[in-house]
């Protein structure tokens, strides 16, 4: 899902920033075509950071903790129905979700633009699509909200990181702690990343411990 939502602002940077170039330069010289094909270009944004959208809700869902903001604002305990809060809980989600809806009103505003409007709408085009392009320029450049952490190698983990790893914690999850108590088998696992140290994370399990150990990753 990183790959694919990071692809897909790059695709959409291109296209919102053609679809400027194409409306100031189709109307500057008079290529009805070039413009048709910049308004054109602006409904294929928006399938494009439709795309995009979905591959972080989608993260945020299967627990991709891979990805920083999803692993920054979100934890196995979290309902999926508050995925959408989540989504938008920091910066780089916050710049998606405008550059989304921006993206989807600029394509009903230009769909639903009457005749008498025509003679202005290319530069009605550039104007929304400078601003687009605006935001999805910082999202790519700093605050990309599909960076990823750094993995670290297996030999740096010690058994409880793997039992950790077994509820999918990412690799990056370097240092762990456990409590046990040994007459009901209840386990209180906690771990902080190492790249984001202000961050800890703590998940609670029951039941006999050794249905973990089978999941581990060794």
């Amino acid at each position: 899902m990183a790959n694919l939502g990071a692809i897909g602002l790059c695709i959409a940077l291109v296209l919102s920033s053609y679809s400027v170039i194409g409306s100031v330069l189709g109307k500057s010289i008079k290529i009805s075509a070039l413009e048709e094909s910049a308004r054109r270009a602006v409904y294929v944004l928006l399938l494009v950071l439709f795309v995009t959208t979905i591959s972080l809700v989608t993260a945020f869902i299967n627990r991709d903790f891979q990805i920083a903001y999803v692993a920054a604002h979100s934890n196995l305990a979290m309902p999926n129905i508050y995925t959408w809060v989540a989504f938008y809980a920091g910066n780089e989600g916050s710049l998606l979700f405008i550059a989304m809806a921006l993206a989807l009103l600029s394509s009903i505003a230009i769909w639903l633009a009457p005749v008498r409007c025509k003679e202005t709408l290319a530069y009605t085009v550039a104007t929304l699509m400078v601003v687009e392009t605006f935001f999805l320029a910082v999202m790519i450049f700093m605050a990309n909200p599909f960076d990823t952490l750094p993995l670290t190698s297996s030999s740096s983990f010690n058994p409880h990181t793997a039992l950790f790893s077994a509820i999918n914690v990412p690799h990056s999850w370097l240092t762990c702690n456990v409590q046990i108590d040994s007459g009901s088998y209840y386990g209180i696992i906690g771990a902080k990343n190492a790249s984001v140290p202000w961050l800890m994370y703590n998940s609670y399990t029951g039941g006999p411990l050794k249905l973990l150990m089978k999941h581990c990753i060794w």
